[in-house]
């Protein structure tokens, strides 16, 4: 079967054909390296011919001056032979900057085609009168990018069947491939979070792509928003979310997908929680945890006396005891929600923790202020119940050795003298306190 080679720049079936397969909307089709569209959207069938586009892995992001190798194949995939019209054929399309440096197999280059800014270069399979059932023609090229396709962000080509003059039962494959620095594919965060938006680098699509549509997918399918940036909300917990962006101009699409992030999961927000209470042993503190957002499901607590936890403080509120005196108490406030990670959050300590106080009486001395006689005194009511008293006797001011009961016997040498007794109580936990009564007259 004969074909023409070198098409001429003013062929109007040309620019058909072009204008044809750029006009598909199409989704993604990879092939190791290879970045295009999937085959369930191809805006024409390629039957009775199977057509693949081949790019090694490597080159799925290039560089300036790496060779990339890519091989089209068109295979007749029938079960039975198939007789080609006279003028099909299949054709291979470029969009590089540079020369394609060699054409091999069964098609060749018919070199530069300025027909516009597109399409730089184009070679053709040639097509036999009948293909044999798994019979293949295979055409391998091999490209050198420059600085300009980096700069331009990446490479673009095509494979298409064509039957002339019926254009509209012509089938096609995309490839793009994206330079250093850029992605063949769409780009999201790996981690989704509740509230926080998630924002796309649509990567590389081929240059005539002006206007961007987005499509964001949960579980796969389509969450009905659109827009560069989507923020997942609590219907999205334990999701994994995706994007699927179309690159449109009037010639057409190309799709394609990002990747999917992991199941999404909620933040929460709070503020640092707050201790309110009297910071003396015996007073009760309690934890403020503020507003959070949202909600938490269970709210649990612990109390710290410096920074060791206090075993069993596990309340909203603690009660200061002896072990606290000359300490600082915190509190640790721990949120949790079914999809949210735990978050805890702790106060400021307090001040430093101070000793109770005990309630105190004036002590009164009775008796009679004669020597041989006894005296004895009266505490009166301390508070608490529980603390200990103990008695210090003093002649003037002066403390009388031993003189340590609440009676106390007047001697001699008390003769001329004044008594006055001194009552100390003390507690664990409590500040000492000390009270002394009025002195008597003098003794007698």
């Amino acid at each position: 079967m004969v074909y023409r080679m070198g098409m001429p720049v003013n062929d109007d079936r040309t620019r058909a054909v072009r204008r044809i397969m750029a006009g598909a909307a199409l989704a993604a089709f990879a092939l190791g390296g290879v970045i295009a569209v999937p085959a369930g959207a191809q805006a024409r069938d390629t039957a009775p011919l199977e057509l693949k586009i081949g790019v090694p892995a490597s080159a799925g992001v290039f560089t300036a001056g790496e060779t990339i190798t890519v091989t089209f194949t068109a295979r007749n995939a029938g079960n039975s032979a198939v007789t080609l019209p006279e003028d099909a054929r299949v054709v291979v399309e470029a969009v590089q900057d540079g020369p394609v440096t060699s054409y091999t197999g069964d098609c060749a280059a018919t070199g530069v085609m300025p027909v516009d800014s597109y399409v730089k270069h184009s070679g053709e399979f040639d097509l036999p009168p009948v293909m044999q059932v798994g019979e293949m023609i295979t055409c391998t090229t091999t490209y050198t990018p420059t600085a300009d396709d980096v700069a331009a962000g990446g490479i673009f080509g095509a494979l298409s069947y064509q039957l002339v003059p019926n254009l509209k039962e012509a089938g096609w494959k995309y490839y793009t491939l994206a330079a250093e620095g850029g992605s063949p594919t769409p780009v999201i965060a790996s981690t989704a979070i509740v509230g926080k938006p998630l924002t796309v680098k649509r990567g590389f699509y081929g240059w005539w792509n002006e206007i961007f549509e987005y499509t964001w997918l949960v579980d796969g399918k389509p969450a009905g928003r659109v827009g560069p940036a989507f923020t997942p909300t609590d219907d999205e917990l334990g999701s994994v979310i995706s994007v699927r962006v179309a690159g449109m101009s009037e010639y057409g699409s190309i799709i394609k997908t990002s990747n999917a992030t992991a199941p999404a999961v909620g933040k929460f927000t709070a503020p640092t929680p707050r201790v309110i209470g009297n910071t003396r042993v015996g007073s009760t503190l309690t934890a403020i945890p503020g507003i959070w957002t949202p909600s938490a499901a269970k709210t649990t607590y612990q109390w710290y006396r410096a920074s060791s936890a206090i075993s069993g403080a596990t309340n909203w509120t603690y009660k200061l005891t002896a072990a606290d005196k000359g300490r600082t108490v915190k509190v640790k406030v721990t949120g949790a929600k079914p999809g949210y990670p735990t978050l805890s959050k702790v106060s400021l300590p307090t001040t430093t923790i101070d000793a109770e106080h005990i309630v105190t009486a004036t002590p009164k001395i009775t008796g009679t202020t004669t020597v041989g006689r006894k005296l004895t005194a009266t505490a009166g009511a301390w508070r608490p119940a529980s603390v200990t008293l103990t008695y210090r006797w003093y002649r003037d001011n002066s403390a009388i050795k031993g003189a340590t009961k609440p009676a106390y016997l007047l001697t001699a040498a008390d003769r001329g003298k004044t008594i006055k007794v001194k009552v100390t109580a003390s507690k664990t936990g409590y500040t000492t306190v000390a009270k002394v009564s009025q002195a008597t007259a003098e003794i007698r």
